[in-house]
């Protein structure tokens, strides 16, 4: 993921307001090896 690390530090922080987009996190959880599950109810 081709970021600094003090945007990943923001993503990881609990208590922070920023809200990454959902490219964002899909570029995180590919990193990461995981995968994005949005539910809507």
């Amino acid at each position: 993921m081709k970021t600094s690390k003090s945007n990943i530090s923001r993503l990881e922080s609990l208590n922070n307001t920023y809200a990454p987009s959902l490219n964002t996190l899909i570029k995180y959880a590919e990193a990461l090896d995981c995968e994005i599950e949005v539910v809507l109810k």
